[in-house]
């Protein structure tokens, strides 16, 4: 089955709500997955109370974010730590999974504890058939470990050892790698209050031609990035909102998986406004970046398919307010082994402490995860947007060069850009948007002044 699964963690919120608070890698094409062991805060997972509910949620990723439900079941950290505690496999306590109230599989906990920091051994299972009359064999095993603020290890690169001699990223682009941009926008409560002139996402009158601070930040950046983009095509997701009583930490804008250009994506960001939303909180920035993260794969895996090389740059739009900054630095650090950069973009004149914090974390902590986020505060750029091209993409080509020379994957030759003698263009570059699209690199690498340290 082509099930792409993965499960989520969440308790009741102050409204009775439940919150998503953790949510795992995926396991592709597999109804019988087996996940890795993790490491979630007590705090963050139950408040530091072992009897608390928590629910676990099994998913079926979409890449539009509108992820399917494939089923759940409700349990305690207690719960979780007593469901392994038999001599034995045939001890354990095998949770149903339910949808609808009808079950439809069942879940099995490796190994469950509470750690002060020393690192858990994780018990691998057997897949247990579920017997329950009318259920269906959709069997998931969970290897789940609690561990006070312990991040997970770094994940470690299966390809060949990289190269003796460095490429650059000009190497890489003469041969054709693609650059793929995808935005989040945040819409949570600390931006302002809707109907107030000082909200960040107050919309004037169309008539009036005035624009928020997100409407300038997305002009300005979808109109620096389409020229980077060689499709223009470019998926949109929201977070931070609370809509069919639920907060929404990922959700797709525009009514489809891809908007093309300035109008699709504003259109798209205003229509938002029109669902009845609330902006809320807390505002979680871990979905939205392992949405990002798993695009950027998929766009690898279909490039790579074809011959080609493909990377992603999450242009994360955001007044610098967020919640759970060690869950961001996890999904951060889980990012790093995808083909991804993310530019933190600061709108407003709010403190962006955090978003800095965020930038630098990877350099002070010296970890063996790749450098992959940016911090650029758009005001300062606001009437100068070759400047504000110049910020976005200035840790990028080490970046892009980092993560394929890591793989151990080179450069495909460079494309042919010479003409022929009859005037005409080399057979290899006949596609003027390919043409367009190099000249635009180029551009950009003289406005750059070639900054990538190895060029």
């Amino acid at each position: 089955d082509s099930r792409t699964l993965f499960f989520e963690l969440s308790h009741c919120d102050d409204n009775d709500e439940w919150l998503t608070v953790f949510r795992s890698k995926h396991v592709d094409n597999n109804l019988n997955p087996i996940w890795d062991a993790v490491a979630v805060s007590m705090d963050r997972l139950c408040r530091n109370d072992r009897d608390m509910p928590i629910r676990v949620s099994v998913r079926d990723f979409q890449e539009n974010g509108n992820h399917r439900d494939m089923g759940q079941f409700e349990t305690s950290v207690s719960g979780l730590i007593e469901a392994h505690m038999g001599d034995n496999d045939d001890d354990l306590i095998t949770f149903i999974l339910k949808e609808n109230g009808e079950p439809v599989g069942q879940v099995l906990v490796a190994e469950a504890s509470i750690d002060d920091g020393d690192a858990c051994t994780v018990k691998e299972m057997d897949n247990k058939p579920s017997t329950g009359d009318g259920a269906t064999t959709k069997l998931c095993e969970m290897a789940e470990s609690i561990i006070p603020q312990r991040p997970p290890s770094p994940i470690s690169s299966t390809h060949n050892a990289p190269p003796t001699t460095r490429p650059t990223f000009i190497d890489y682009i003469q041969g054709g790698a693609d650059l793929n941009m995808c935005i989040a926008i945040d819409f949570s409560d600390s931006n302002g209050v809707m109907g107030d002139p000082s909200c960040l996402h107050h919309l004037h009158p169309p008539a009036s031609g005035k624009r928020n601070g997100y409407e300038k930040a997305i002009e300005a950046v979808v109109n620096i990035v389409t020229k980077y983009d060689s499709d223009q095509l470019i998926p949109v997701w929201g977070f931070g909102a609370r809509f069919n009583k639920k907060l929404q930490n990922c959700f797709q804008i525009g009514g489809k998986p891809e908007l093309k250009g300035i109008d699709e994506v504003v259109e798209g960001y205003r229509d938002v406004f029109s669902w009845g939303i609330k902006m809320s909180s807390p505002s979680v920035l871990n979905e939205v970046i392992g949405n990002a993260a798993a695009y950027a794969r998929k766009e690898e895996k279909e490039a790579f398919d074809k011959g080609e090389q493909s990377y992603t740059i999450l242009l994360l739009l955001t007044d610098g307010a967020f919640d759970y900054e060690d869950e961001a630095k996890v999904a951060i650090q889980e990012a790093s082994n995808s083909p991804l950069s993310i530019i933190l973009l600061g709108i407003g004149d709010k403190d962006f402490s955090l978003m800095q914090y965020l930038d630098d974390f990877m350099d002070a902590d010296d970890t063996q995860y790749r450098d992959v986020t940016q911090f650029v505060e758009c005001r300062k750029y606001e009437n100068d947007e070759s400047q504000l091209t110049s910020a976005i993409f200035e840790e990028i080509p080490d970046q892009l060069v980092d993560y394929f020379y890591g793989k151990g994957i080179m450069p495909n030759p460079p494309i042919v850009m010479d003409e022929e003698e009859d005037g005409n263009k080399d057979e290899e570059v006949n596609d003027a948007s390919t043409t367009d699209y190099l000249n635009s690199i180029s551009g950009l690498m003289s406005l750059l002044n070639c900054k990538c340290s190895k060029c």
